[in-house]
């Protein structure tokens, strides 16, 4: 009966949750790697929608290559981008999808933590343009330096009609894959990145423990030993002192081309791999 009872609130919980789905995920890398990928025609030309691009707030500046499929990107910096970055450091966004529920999203979550959780406006125009706001722990803004950041944002309103989105599409709800169709509309096709399937990332037991409640926080499920699935899956190793967090990224690619597996490790670039063989670029 106690069993019940509890799994009853529990499917209650979960129906409050705020939606929210993958983003991005930004990572740094050294300079070298940086360049090359920006120089590599199929990274820039037919894997991605690439872009360089810089972001100007009231509360900081960077710029960074940005590599965009279907329905998320990835954000890739060199060290001291941002603050105090270094090599390996990572960040997974994730979106909310209606802006009015951001204060319930971040009661929720202060309610699984023990820290801090805080919003951040990013600003511009002296503080009179709200371009984006983040929703994370305070250990973990990328302003700071922080090694590893899960954050969910969402973008001003006000951006959004800037964007060409109407009021009954952002009362509906705005997701990144909506975002990313409406600036590359007339973009060339096909392309062959569509969506990040699963991220492999190692973090220490610390960076863990809190880690994991940002993501019960987003509504993802711990499927298994340090495994969460959602819109996306997870899966976290742990390392007392991790020297490159993200080794690895699934994503999937057009229909014909089938599955591919990126790989990013020391001394090799990129690698995809697939039943037919592999394009290794260092």
């Amino acid at each position: 009966m106690f069993a019940c009872f509890t799994w009853n609130i529990l499917q209650a919980q979960q129906t409050n949750i705020p939606a929210t789905s993958f983003s991005h995920i930004y990572f740094v890398i050294d300079s070298a790697t940086y360049n090359a990928l920006s120089q590599n025609k199929f990274c820039t030309d037919t894997l991605f929608y690439y872009s360089k691009g810089a972001v100007n707030t009231d509360q900081g500046s960077w710029d960074g290559q940005y590599f965009e499929g279907e329905a998320d990107y990835w954000e890739v910096f060199q060290p001291d981008a941002v603050s105090k970055m270094s090599v390996g450091d990572i960040g997974l966004g994730f979106m909310l999808h209606q802006p009015y529920e951001a204060k319930i999203f971040q009661q929720q979550w202060q309610n699984l933590s023990s820290d801090s959780i805080q919003s951040d406006a990013f600003t511009s125009n002296a503080g009179k343009d709200t371009i984006m706001v983040e929703t994370m722990n305070y250990r973990d803004s990328m302003l700071t330096g922080g090694p590893s950041s899960f954050f969910t944002l969402y973008y001003h309103p006000g951006i959004l009609r800037k964007m060409k989105f109407t009021e009954e599409n952002i009362q509906a709800g705005i997701d990144q894959k909506l975002i990313n169709q409406r600036s590359h509309a007339n973009d060339r096709k096909p392309i062959l990145f569509k969506k990040v399937e699963k991220v492999f990332i190692t973090l220490t037991p610390h960076e863990y423990r809190r880690h994991k409640i940002a993501l019960l926080a987003m509504g993802y499920t711990e499927t298994g030993n340090r495994h969460f699935k959602k819109d996306i899956e997870i899966d976290i190793q742990l390392e007392e002192k991790p020297t490159h967090r993200l080794n690895k990224i699934v994503f999937s690619l057009t229909r014909e081309t089938g599955n591919r597996t990126i790989t990013i490790s020391p001394g090799l670039l990129l690698s995809i791999t697939g039943e037919d063989g592999a394009l290794i670029i260092r």
